[in-house]
Formats: C-alpha cells, structure tokens, sequence
C-alpha cells in the first residue's frame, strides 16, 4: 500500500480507538500501529516514524535531498559526516505545524573543531488532546501521548573526505506506557577537488536509523530503516546557486528520488524549491524562504499531503565563535578555503567596503611583509587584490586594481625594487569566505602578497 494512503487511513483509525477502546492496552498497540506517518516516503509497518520527520527548514524546502547538502547543525538528521563540514557554532530551533492537531519541535546545536565537528538534538512530536476510556468504555481524564527523539553526533574531516556517526534514543508514550528504542547513523561525504560546471561537487551516502525497534505491550515494530545517497552541486552561477539530488530506500518501501534547488536572490534572501518522492503517491512539492542578517537566518518551508493538508516548518538560527579554516572547498552556507600557499609568512592587510586607503594596521602589517622580502631579494613578488561580493563585476575589478596599486606602492616607498613587483585584480571573484553577511564581506576585502 502506497504510504499516502496509509497516512489517511492513520487518522480514521487514531479517531476509531479514541472511542472504541475497551482497554488502554489496545488503545496504545492501536494508536502507535496507526501512526506511521512520516515526512517522506515509508513503509508501512515500520516503528517510531517520529524519525521521519525531516529536520531543518532549508532541507525540507529543498525537496528534503540533503545528502550531500548537509554542512550545518541539520546534519544531526539528514547525514553525520555533515558535522565535518561545518565552519562555525550554530544554535537553532524549528517549529512545525503538523498534520492535523500534531505540532512538531526540535532544538539542536553543532560546533566545529580542528579534527571535525560535533553536535546534538532533541526532537519532541506531540499528538494533542486525545480523549481517555476506561475498560468499560467511559469518558476518563484526557491523555498524553508523545514521541521523543534524542540525538548526539560527530565527524572526523579527513582531507576531502568527512565520515560521521550519530546515536540516537527514541521514546514514545501514551499515559502511563512508554517504549524506548536506541538506533544510530552512519555518513560520508566526499568534496571533489575540481570545478564541475562551475560550482564544486559532493557526493555522499548514508545509513540511517540502524538499531532496536519499538515495543509497545506485546507488540514490537522495527524502525523506519533507510539508506540514501546523493549529489549536490553548490556555488553555481558566482555561488549563488545549490542544487542537490538524493535517492533513498526505506525498509518495507520502494526507491525514492529528490531533488531540489536553492538561489540567493539577495545577500540576506534565498528562495528554495524541490519535489520530495517522485513516483510516490502522496509526497510532492517542498518550497521556502531563508533570510540572513549578520549571524541570524530565519528559513520558513512548506510540504504539501494532498487531502491530509500542509505543513508549515518556522525557524530560527544563530551563528557564533570563531571561523574554522579548512582544507577542502565545502562550499555554502558556511565554507571557507585557505589562502594559496606562500613560500613565507606574508600577511594579508584588509580594507573597509568602498575603500583603498591603507589604515595604520595594515601599514604595520606590509612593514613586517618587507623584512622578510628584503632579506630574500631573488624572490619574485604577486600583489593580489579582492572585494567583497556587493556591486558590479567591473567596478569590483577596479576598486581592487586600486588596492592592488595601494600597496604596491607602500612597498616601492619603502625601497622594494618595483621590478620585482607584479600585480593582479580578483574583483570579486575567489572570495576567502562565502557567508552572506558582514563578518564574511569584511575578510574578503583583501590584498595578499605571493611570492
């Protein structure tokens, strides 16, 4: 049976035993046999399909296929190995209208370290008010009814390679009967090295929800078992698209395919859009927004169960501590890469937006530069320039000749052989950070000196 029609019939009998129960040990092996409704596509007699319940706006807004897209705290649901990717501590809380008088919460943080990343997750799913019987089939209290889900993580970054595990602790509960399962997950991610179509590829795989199954009573179903894998290409169109593609089996349930699209319009706006389970009764369009200022983002995204109604995703994120530079270039929303190798520790000096003065800091900075070139006159010398992502290909050309020229001339006034010295305008192109916001325009305005 195709898992939107079970999705419906969930309801018909969830308010069935509300009525009919004539003990609360059928109520509770009824309701959670009924309730095997999920976010993508699942077969139908699996357990604690809480699990299916994706996390994290943007992912969902994207058709759900973030396989390879994971590089934030959403990691925690989606693939492990994205806790290796991530370049700076998040904070976020989701909230979710759920079907019917369902509401759905999750509250989670991720923090890099130098080896890779780590992070947690608490999910808690609520049924609403569900009316009590006692055996002889009268009116009683009403009762509360749940499902829980815990969730820790980590990831080893390897150079282009980021492998993870997440373990995770499920609980349902109707009244006074609980059940509890463990599970864990499994993830990889590798970044490809090279430029493909102008963006950089990811390819990821990942197990997910590996362990023990729910026992209510007498009765135990397995969890919603599921492998994916997928491929993303982030940064096209001068990084300012992602596009991704997932195809996942659940146990007891056909293959699935996912894709989805995001495009920062703006800075500060993305809009995204995908199609979760094609060839799938009952799952389809995904869509949402994200909105960036400084280190906050608010993303909203939509999913729509034909006669069972949308949902509504609503959260908030918030980035904090220092960035971690990396290695390999994973790329948005929070990737950096590391500035070219140099046969010396030459510093970079920055700029303020619109600017190519040098302050007094950066005339420290090139004096320390000219030691070292002083004491190695054989050395050739390449004065690079950038800007930050805002305004024209052109005039970002310009302004970075301008800083280009700036220090080139510093260095000439303090007896640098000017025939040693090349120079180079980036513009805006080959920016050190690709965050939307200022912390991230501020290093990219830039010059670096390469010998």
């Amino acid at each position: 049976m195709l898992h939107y029609r079970h999705m419906a019939e969930t309801f018909v009998c969830h308010s069935f035993l509300m009525r009919r129960s004539a003990a609360l040990g059928l109520l509770v092996t009824g309701l959670w046999t009924c309730t095997n409704y999920a976010d993508a596509s699942a077969g139908g007699t699996s357990g604690g399909n809480v699990l299916n319940i994706g996390v994290g706006a943007r992912a969902v807004a994207m058709g759900e296929a973030y396989t390879a897209m994971a590089d934030d705290d959403s990691s925690l649901y989606w693939n492990p190995a994205g806790l290796g990717l991530t370049d700076q501590g998040q904070a976020t809380f989701m909230y979710a209208q759920w079907l019917k008088d369902l509401t759905y919460q999750n509250i989670r943080a991720a923090q890099p370290t130098k080896w890779g990343g780590f992070g947690a997750s608490l999910s808690y799913l609520s049924y609403g008010k569900i009316d009590g019987y006692d055996e002889l089939n009268r009116p009683t209290s009403d009762v509360r009814a749940y499902s829980g889900v815990g969730t820790v993580g980590a990831a080893m970054l390897v150079s282009r390679f980021s492998a993870g595990v997440n373990l995770k602790m499920v609980q349902g509960a109707l009244g006074d009967v609980k059940a509890n399962a463990f599970a864990s997950d499994l993830g990889v991610t590798y970044t490809h090295p090279d430029k493909v179509l102008g963006g950089t590829l990811r390819l990821a795989g990942t197990l997910r929800n590996l362990g023990t199954g729910l026992t209510y009573l007498n009765d135990t179903d397995p969890l919603p078992r599921e492998w994916r894998a997928g491929a993303a290409l982030v940064q096209l169109l001068n990084k300012r698209m992602n596009a991704s593609l997932d195809f996942g089996k659940q146990r007891d349930a056909s293959g699935v395919v996912y894709g989805g699209l995001e495009y920062w319009v703006h800075p500060m706006v993305a809009l995204r859009a995908g199609y979760a389970g094609f060839r799938t009764e009952g799952n389809g369009l995904r869509a949402g927004i994200g909105l960036k200022l400084k280190n906050f983002s608010l993303d909203y995204a939509y999913g729509g169960y034909g006669e069972l109604g949308p949902t509504h995703r609503y959260e908030i994120s918030m980035r904090f501590g220092p960035r971690r530079e990396k290695e390999a270039p994973v790329l948005h929303p929070l990737v950096e890469k590391k500035e070219p190798e140099v046969m010396a520790d030459l510093a970079s000096v920055h700029f303020e937006l619109d600017q190519y003065n040098l302050s007094p800091a950066a005339e420290k900075i090139l004096n320390a530069n000219i030691k070292t070139l002083e004491s190695h006159p054989d050395w050739n010398i390449l004065i690079e320039g950038y800007c930050d992502e805002r305004g024209s290909e052109e005039y970002n050309l310009e302004l970075g000749k301008r800083r280009v020229a700036a220090v080139r001339d510093f260095y000439i006034s303090r007896g640098l052989d000017r025939n040693r010295l090349d120079s180079l305008s980036h513009g805006k192109n080959e920016p050190s950070c690709v965050d939307h916001n200022d912390d991230c325009w501020s290093r990219n305005r830039r010059s670096f000196t390469r010998v």
